[in-house]
């Protein structure tokens, strides 16, 4: 077999079992489907029976015991893996119809490869560009969510696995997949392929209550830039993940969080360390002093989020996307 399609998942029954049907017509004897079942209020495999699936010999259901966190969740994918490749596709992700035939095309014969990464369908490369080293790779990123994105993703396995304990080191950074990466590439020189091809047809589309949270990842993120590579790289890396989302996002979310908590001083102290970390390396002025206004709106919170609100709807945020950070946690 040349290729592992992992699968972790929790709690999206329905996604997951039109993710299969979408699988199944692709596969063949070169692919492996692992699905990693984070102990789903209803098992994944009373799902799979429940809708009358035949699972073929290429699909292995794994349980955990406990909910070990989605980030963890991903690493398992990587633990299991024993094909050289693996894709890391997201549970409610849907494939494009000839996307295991774009991977399989892709990494037939290439040499020193650690990471391919694809367009979607928000995000484009034009062309095929390619990183020789991790400095390179962090200067060639132009969307740090694009990266991040398991399901337009594949993975050296092989290579990425002995490093596998950095990962789970920065599971917290939300990007524990990418902290794998960096550590690898932190000790060898090997390339990162950007790929002009799609190989997602549809993108997540969640749910008003399952949708992402901005602090926990921002609060989370930069802990990277304490992986071991040089300062210019950390300073490029840091510039790359900062840019998005805005911080009226985060601030929005900050304020907002307290009607959840009503603890104007832990969502303070969330905000101040967020950006504390995010957007350590930025000394401009007036950004500098842009954040100490945000922060003086916590006096007056309740005004501040109608006041954070319309600016971000000057800007075209959808502020329903921005909430409690309990939310997805």
């Amino acid at each position: 077999m040349k290729l592992t399609i992992g699968i972790p998942t929790y709690n999206r029954n329905v996604e997951l079992i039109n993710l299969i049907r979408a699988l199944q017509l692709q596969l063949n004897d070169n692919i492996k489907v692992i699905i990693i079942d984070n102990c789903s209020t209803i098992p994944i495999k009373q799902s799979i029976e429940d809708a009358d699936i035949s699972l073929t010999n290429n699909f292995l259901i794994i349980e955990n015991k406990v909910n070990i966190g989605g980030n963890a969740n991903i690493l398992r994918c990587f633990e299991y893996c024993e094909t050289e490749w693996l894709w890391v596709i997201g549970d409610d992700d849907i494939p494009s119809p000839v996307a295991i035939k774009i991977i399989l095309e892709k990494i037939e014969g290439l040499n020193n490869v650690a990471f391919l990464n694809f367009s979607d369908s928000l995000h484009i490369h034009k062309d095929e560009l390619i990183s020789n080293n991790i400095e390179e790779f962090v200067s060639n990123i132009s969307n740090w969510g694009q990266i991040n994105f398991t399901s337009i993703s594949v993975f050296n396995a092989f290579k990425l696995k002995p490093y596998l304990r950095f990962g789970y080191q920065y599971a917290y950074s939300w990007s524990p997949h990418i902290a794998t990466l960096l550590a690898f590439l932190a000790y060898n020189d090997s390339k990162v392929v950007f790929c002009a091809e799609k190989i997602i047809s549809e993108l997540c589309l969640a749910e008003d209550d399952n949708k992402w949270a901005a602090i926990g990842p921002n609060l989370g993120k930069m802990t990277l830039l304490e992986l071991p590579f040089n300062f210019k790289t950390k300073k490029i890396l840091a510039d790359r993940i900062s840019k998005k989302p805005t911080i009226e996002c985060s601030i929005y979310e900050a304020l907002n969080s307290i009607h959840y908590s009503n603890d104007i001083k832990s969502s303070y102290y969330l905000f101040s360390k967020m950006t504390e970390r995010l957007y350590y390396f930025n000394r401009n002025p007036f950004f500098r002093f842009k954040i100490l206004i945000y922060k003086l709106s916590f006096l007056f919170p309740n005004v501040s989020l109608r006041v954070i609100k319309l600016i971000l709807k000057i800007k075209g945020v959808d502020v329903s996307f921005i909430l409690d950070v309990n939310k997805r946690l």
